[in-house]
């Protein structure tokens, strides 16, 4: 597999970027994975799995990643690994390419520039600055100073030019719009911005960013390659930038301005990047104290949410967040005692007293809690998974042979019910003859799914995968198992596809 194709360009580009400008650190690999840490705004945590030499499952610790989407974070860790594998060349084929055309178009331009007469020159140059506002305005930060106010106010008009440039009348950005606008708004944080935090000029920079990223949350753009969650990742980053930099006055401003934030106004996405923020930075003595109390009452007017789910999620954030500063700062043992107690209805709450039991080895408590968990998280199916996961590796760790694979037939009949890796992993612990015989427990109490198929062709049970397929609706289980099946059953396969084929003509054809 090219691990390049896992990615849109965009998010390639700015990986190799990253790679070259030698942010990602701590770079190792395994037989089973690659680690690496890389340097953005802050540092993140890259994990990859691999699968005979192919990238299997990626996670990182940037907000990006944490809607499952790939980042430009994996993609620099990728690039690395490609260098050490020898093969970065043949990676960078595409990026060789556009870089002679790129030094071919330079020396095209080098050419036209020295034929020009000045006059002819300042012509191109005022018909340019004309139509487009924004080399306008870079023009006039070059030549000239404005005030912030009026700069400011330029950089407004630009955006909502850009808008209307790409969205129109109809206030609407379409898929085939969506990379180039995105590209616009990645420019003015990579080049404008960038450049205003290089002259120190961070007030303005942080009115631009903010909004830039109001334009992203009033906009109506269908991006389904996830171009709006990149601005708002790099928005993230520029944040992390300004911070960096800027002194306790600006940061205060800056502070106060994230916690406005938080009355609603912003979608739930980009509003998490505002949490985020309050999360990760801020953590001078000045603000310690008035974000404890900021968290403290987001945890509280999460008790009156109805919904579970939303209870659970947004109120576990928070209550991970108020139950983390506790624990950085003496003297609040009790406090923290009293939170846990009180919040123990929430998931992330007990997650969290799991962790402590791990660490100092009170695997009896963990499992204790684990049983707990089961118990008030019924109703929640991935948790339920976790929790009978996380039981299933105390009994291994412990050596409870007897408990262990107890817990695995529990995953693999109730809790996970036909997950292949438990199913191959409980396999694994009998004899071929003793499987034959225990397998058919599965068989027989788990209903025909996809998950049982997947068993039946593994196991090479090709005359039940073939009863599988032909009593599945539809053609979806036909091609996904055909391959295994055609050679020794190819007139069942035939039949299989003609009688859906003469279902769906009943249901396509007119009377005439």
């Amino acid at each position: 597999m090219k691990w390049e194709k896992l990615f849109t360009t965009q998010i390639v580009e700015r990986g190799y970027e990253y790679y070259c400008e030698g942010m990602v650190d701590s770079f190792e690999v395994t037989v089973d994975g690659i680690h690496g840490l890389v340097m953005g705004s802050e540092e993140y945590d890259v994990s990859i799995s691999l699968v005979q030499g192919d990238v299997d499952e990626m996670s990182c610790s940037c907000p990006y990643a944490r809607g499952g989407k790939y980042c430009k974070h994996m993609a620099a860790v990728l690039f690395a690994w490609s260098n050490q594998t020898g093969e970065l060349e043949a990676t960078l084929k595409w990026r060789i390419d556009d870089d002679e055309d790129f030094q071919s178009r330079l020396a095209e331009i080098d050419d036209l520039v020295e034929e020009a007469d000045s006059e002819t020159v300042r012509s191109f140059l005022k018909g340019v600055l004309a139509a487009d506002d924004r080399w306008h305005h870079r023009f006039c930060q070059t030549v000239k100073q404005e005030d912030d106010e009026d700069e400011l106010l330029d950089y407004r008009l630009i955006l909502d030019a850009l808008v209307y440039e790409y969205a129109g009348d109809d206030g609407f950005i379409n898929y085939k719009e969506a990379g180039d606008f995105a590209n616009e708004l990645h420019d003015i944080l990579d080049e404008d911005v960038a450049e205003l935090i290089e002259k120190e000029k961070y007030r303005l920079a942080f009115a631009v960013v903010n909004h830039l990223l109001f334009v992203l949350n009033d906009l109506a753009i269908d991006d389904s390659g996830g171009e709006i969650d990149m601005v708002a990742d790099s928005i993230y980053e520029t944040w992390g930038r300004l911070l960096l930099n800027a002194d306790l006055e600006v940061k205060q401003e800056m502070f106060d301005w994230f916690v406005g934030q938080l009355d609603g106004r912003l979608e739930d996405y980009l509003e998490e990047y505002v949490v985020q923020i309050l999360i990760n930075e801020f953590n001078e003595g000045a603000f310690r104290q008035e974000r404890s109390r900021l968290f403290k009452e987001r945890l509280v007017r999460m008790d009156a949410i109805v919904d579970h789910w939303m209870r659970e999620y947004m109120g576990g954030e928070w209550a991970l967040q108020v139950l983390a500063l506790l624990s950085k700062d003496e003297g609040n043992e009790q406090e923290l005692k009293e939170m846990c107690q009180k919040y123990w209805n929430l998931a992330a709450v007990r997650r969290i007293a799991v962790e402590e039991c791990m660490g100092r080895k009170d695997y009896a408590l963990a499992l204790a809690i684990l049983d707990e968990s089961l118990e008030l998280d019924r109703g929640m199916p991935d948790l339920v998974v976790n929790y009978s996961q996380q039981k299933k590796e105390i009994y291994l760790l412990t050596g409870d042979k007897v408990s262990y694979v107890k817990q695995l037939w529990a995953l693999v009949l109730e809790h996970d019910r036909g997950d292949f890796a438990s199913y191959q992993e409980l396999k694994e612990q009998y004899t071929a003859e003793e499987w034959v015989h225990e397998r058919e427990k599965i068989f027989e109490q788990l209903p025909d799914s996809h998950q049982v198929a997947r068993i039946y062709q593994a196991e090479g049970l090709k005359d039940r995968l073939l009863a599988y397929v032909v009593n599945s609706p539809g053609l979806f289980e036909l091609q996904a198992f055909e391959d295994d099946l055609k050679e020794e059953y190819p007139r069942e396969l035939l039949a299989k596809y003609r009688q859906e084929l003469e279902n769906s003509a009943v249901v396509t054809s007119n009377r005439k």
